[in-house]
C-alpha cells in the first residue's frame, strides 16, 4: 500500500530559472549571510532580495557585497553599494555603526542584528543582466542601483528568522 497519494498531474511544473528582464522592481531583503571568499582572504555579505510585485512576485535576486577584501578597490565599491542600499531603506545609522566595528566579534554582532535593521524594508532595485565571462556559466541578474520606495499599496511580507 502506498504511503501517500501522488499524481504528477496534480503537481504544478517547477518554475525555471530564467533571468528577470532588466527593469526596476520593488523588493525586500529576506536573507543574509556573511561568507568567506573562495581564496580565504576575505569575506562578503550575501543578501537575498525577494520581489514583492506585482509582476514577478516571489522571485529572488542575489547580491554579494565584497566588504572584506585584500583588494581595497573591491572593498570600496562594495561599501559604496551597501551604503546606497542602507540609504534607500533608511538604515544609514546601522551601516555607519557596522563600519565602525573594531573586531570581527563586534562586526558579527552587527550582522546578527541585521534582520531587524534591514529585513522587510521595501526598496526599489534596478536589475540588469550581467553577461558571463566564462562559457561554463550562464548570464545572471545583477542589481545596478537602489532607490527608496515612495509608497506601497500593501504591506511587504514578513521575513522569517532562520534561528
Amino acid at each position: 500500500m502506498a504511503f501517500f497519494k501522488f499524481s504528477k498531474e496534480d503537481v504544478d511544473e517547477q518554475q525555471g530559472f530564467e533571468l528577470l528582464p532588466a527593469a526596476k522592481y520593488i523588493a525586500v531583503i529576506t536573507d543574509s549571510e556573511w561568507k568567506e571568499t573562495k581564496d580565504g582572504n576575505g569575506h562578503y555579505l550575501a543578501l537575498t532580495f525577494e520581489i514583492i510585485g506585482p509582476e514577478f512576485a516571489g522571485r529572488k535576486v542575489f547580491e554579494n557585497f565584497n566588504l572584506d577584501n585584500v583588494n581595497d578597490q573591491a572593498s570600496k565599491i562594495a561599501a559604496r553599494q551597501f551604503r546606497d542600499l542602507c540609504d534607500a531603506i533608511d538604515a544609514r545609522k546601522f551601516c555607519d555603526e557596522m563600519y565602525e566595528a573594531s573586531s570581527m566579534e563586534e562586526l558579527q554582532g552587527f550582522l546578527d542584528s541585521m534582520p531587524e535593521a534591514i529585513f522587510n524594508q521595501p526598496v526599489e532595485i534596478n536589475v540588469g543582466v550581467q553577461k558571463s565571462k566564462d562559457p561554463q556559466y550562464s548570464d545572471n541578474n545583477k542589481i545596478k542601483a537602489y532607490a527608496a520606495v515612495k509608497k506601497l499599496d500593501s504591506a511587504p511580507p514578513k521575513w522569517k528568522d532562520k534561528k
